[in-house]
Formats: structure tokens, C-alpha cells, sequence
């Protein structure tokens, strides 16, 4: 009976976990969307409707229309709310044992972001606009830019 258990154990195991020496590439995902938002993926010049099964991935351009939000979900869990009118690039993405912070350059527009907090000192999470850069850890914050 212990070895069906330890077996089970194990392939329960090895299905929820990347198999040792995997990476886990960091990304995101759209976990809300309402009217019109586009991407345009890294590499390509054709912009194409969000939707939530779309993977992201840095250097994609993200932007809501009038009357539109996003909600993205980054891969440590922290979030950006992208209002109406808005258009980002999402740069990096947190990446501490390579001191690569999460970092995205707001165009226009407004982003309420919610950071998880980050227990690597390395991490850091950093939005370019044209006018500043801010670098935060582990808050909740907003910002605004005017093209």
C-alpha cells in the first residue's frame, strides 16, 4: 500500500512541477478584457485582438482603445490594470537570479499596477515613460502619461 501511495505521490508530482532543470519562462496573461484591446506580438507588425488564452511575452505592445481596460496577470503574480486609452510594451519580466527586473515602457495612458512583493533584493519592477523612470518594489501603484 506505501508504494501505490509513493507512486501516486510522484506522478502527481512530476505533472504539477517542471521537470528538474526546466525553466519556467516568464510571461503573463490577460485575466480581464472589455472593449477594444489589441497586441501586437514581438516580431510581427500586425495588430490582432487580445484575447484571454493569448500568451505574453517581453516586447509585446499592448493597447486599449476608448472604452476599453486590461487587467494582465504577470507570471510572480503581481498585476497591471491598463486603462482606456492606453498603450504599454512589455519589456522584461522578472527574472532576479539573472538581475533582469520587470520592466515595461508606458506610451500613453494609465496603469494601476499591484506588485507582489519581491523577497529576491535583486528584484525590482521599473516603468519607463516618455517624460520618467520609476522603479518600485512590492507596492501598489499608479501612473499616467500623456503622449
Amino acid at each position: 500500500m506505501k508504494k501505490i501511495f509513493n507512486l501516486i505521490f510522484l506522478l502527481l508530482f512530476l505533472n504539477f512541477f517542471p521537470a528538474f532543470g526546466d525553466e519556467i519562462t516568464p510571461g503573463a496573461k490577460f485575466i480581464y478584457l472589455k472593449g477594444a484591446v489589441r497586441v501586437l506580438k514581438a516580431g510581427t507588425n500586425k495588430w490582432i485582438e487580445a484575447n484571454e488564452n493569448l500568451d505574453l511575452k517581453a516586447q509585446d505592445q499592448i493597447q486599449a482603445e476608448a472604452d476599453s481596460q486590461a487587467i494582465i496577470l504577470l507570471w510572480d503574480k503581481s498585476s497591471l490594470n491598463l486603462g482606456e486609452n492606453t498603450k504599454i510594451t512589455l519589456i522584461n519580466f522578472n527574472q532576479p537570479e539573472k538581475n533582469i527586473a520587470t520592466k515595461f515602457k508606458l506610451f500613453f495612458g494609465k496603469v494601476w499596477a499591484d506588485l507582489e512583493k519581491f523577497l529576491d533584493t535583486n528584484s525590482s519592477f521599473e516603468v519607463e515613460t516618455p517624460h520618467a523612470l520609476a522603479a518600485v518594489r512590492g507596492t501598489s501603484f499608479e501612473m499616467e502619461a500623456d503622449d
